[in-house]
């Protein structure tokens, strides 16, 4: 089985500017027990979240991991989309508004106050 990751493991894993965006995917895929979340991270200054689900497999008579099985999940690609783009756009240290900066090879997005703050 694919690790799920938790909600409160997901905040660790991105700043807390994102917290926000943090809950509005799991709001969503938490009551559905067919869904895992297997990663969530910051990549080129944006939120990431890569997910699965799991489909019934009636030979085993259970429900399996089955990466090819994405019916009806179009709305959950469609948020974790959503949210990413929402990403570039809110600091990812504090919550404010913010963009993309590259600074010493590293795109990050962040606000004025915590880019001069060195977060």
């Amino acid at each position: 089985m694919f690790v799920n990751i938790s909600r409160n493991s997901a905040y660790s894993q991105v700043g807390e500017g994102w917290k926000s965006l943090i809950d509005k995917f799991y709001d969503v895929v938490e009551s559905d027990k067919t869904i895992y979340v297997n990663t969530v991270k910051e990549k080129f200054g944006g939120l990431r979240i890569y997910f699965g689900h799991d489909c019934f497999n009636p030979v085993e008579n259970q429900f399996m991991p089955n990466p090819i099985c994405y019916h009806n999940q179009e709305h959950i690609w469609e948020l974790a989309d959503s949210l990413m783009e929402q990403s570039y756009k809110i600091c990812e240290a504090c919550g404010n508004p913010g963009e993309l900066r590259s600074k010493r090879h590293w795109i990050k997005t962040m606000c004025d106050s915590c880019e001069k703050a060195g977060l």
